[in-house]
């Protein structure tokens, strides 16, 4: 004898029973059960096809509900909210107990996709709001992990003090990692105090070139030049000098530097005068110890070299203005007295002893 047994289903799952997946569960609770047929439909109007309701199933024949067929719909347009199911007395029994234990499960998952799509919903407005969606006007840039604490300031000091001189908001976004370049964001309501603040933030990075012979002249003055600049800082790459900090910072080290390399000539040219004073005076010493009036260069020690030896002032000649002239050998008694003078104030006197 064929039954018809109406299960009810929640209304959160009636959407549900129209879908590919709710067919394939029915059909599968139809063959376990052994029923004749297993359909979505209401309590009252039978099975659904094509989203209407369908006469009452009693007025299927055997053979037609062994074959799975459903009557022509007629105009009721609601959604199912109940599955219908049609054999003998323990094969809708059994599909009974089927049929509530995926209904069970079912919507355990429905209802964790709706509270998926609302916490979804939400991340998406958060989202949108931490990057500034909704402003006005806004910009983004990249900035260094490395560099995130100076763009940031202790506390964060520096974000908020740009943000209330421009009347800007300023964020700063993680990145995938700890190494990862962060993404700052501001936002305001007038794209020029926006882009004032970006200015001010944004580290840009910069190269100045430098000749090869100027290399360690211009090297020597990139601290000094970073500090009065403020810049994150200057190194050199091998092929030219990296500057790193904001728009306005970088302009004012390009002109210090500018104003450093302009003095590179001058500076050559005082050295090699130096060098040729230098080798000048070697000249008078050599003169001198050849005309037996002095010892030879290579013969002078101690006291006669100065006590700075080889580092010293040069050749042992006096660091004071009153020792008498820049590269003038000391005497022995350290009176200043050059040693050609000494030597040809001897001179003199045994010319007297002659004469007497």
């Amino acid at each position: 004898v064929i039954v018809r047994r109406a299960v009810p289903v929640p209304a959160e799952l009636c959407a549900w029973l129209t879908t590919q997946d709710a067919k394939g569960c029915l059909e599968q609770v139809r063959v376990t059960a052994g029923l004749a047929l297993a359909g979505a439909g209401s309590a009252t109007g039978g099975i659904l096809r094509g989203g209407a309701a369908a006469p009452r199933a009693a007025a299927l024949t055997p053979a037609a509900a062994s074959d799975g067929a459903e009557v022509p719909p007629d105009a009721t347009d609601a959604l199912p909210n109940a599955v219908v199911l049609l054999g003998s007395e323990p094969a809708t029994k059994r599909g009974e107990m089927l049929l509530k234990v995926h209904l069970m499960h079912q919507q355990a998952v429905e209802n964790f996709h709706a509270r998926r799509a609302r916490k979804v919903e939400l991340l998406e407005a958060l989202r949108q709001k931490a990057e500034g969606a909704g402003a006005a006007a806004r910009v983004s840039f990249l900035v260094e992990a490395g560099l995130v604490g100076r763009l940031c300031g202790k506390g964060g000091e520096r974000l908020k003090k740009v943000g209330a001189e421009h009347g800007v908001e300023v964020r700063v976004l993680d990145g995938a990692d700890d190494a990862a370049p962060r993404t700052v964001i501001i936002m305001g309501d007038l794209d020029g105090p926006v882009a004032k603040a970006r200015e001010e933030l944004e580290l840009l990075k910069e190269d100045y070139p430098v000749e090869e012979e100027r290399v360690g002249f211009v090297l020597s003055k990139v601290p000094e030049i970073s500090r009065s600049a403020g810049l994150a800082y200057g190194k050199w790459t091998g092929k030219a000098l990296e500057l790193c900090g904001n728009r306005q910072q970088i302009d004012d080290a390009v002109m210090l530097l500018d104003n450093h390399n302009e003095y590179f000539a001058v500076f050559e040219e005082m050295g090699r005068q130096r060098q040729e004073i230098q080798r000048s005076f070697e000249a008078l010493d050599e003169a001198a110890a050849a005309a037996g009036l002095a010892p030879p260069p290579n013969a002078r020690k101690g006291g006669q070299r100065g006590s700075s030896g080889k580092g010293g002032q040069g050749r042992g000649r006096s660091t004071s203005a009153t020792d008498g002239p820049i590269g003038a050998p000391r005497s022995a008694d350290g009176g200043g007295e050059s040693a050609l003078g000494a030597t040809a104030a001897n001179g003199d006197d045994r010319m007297s002893s002659a004469g007497a």
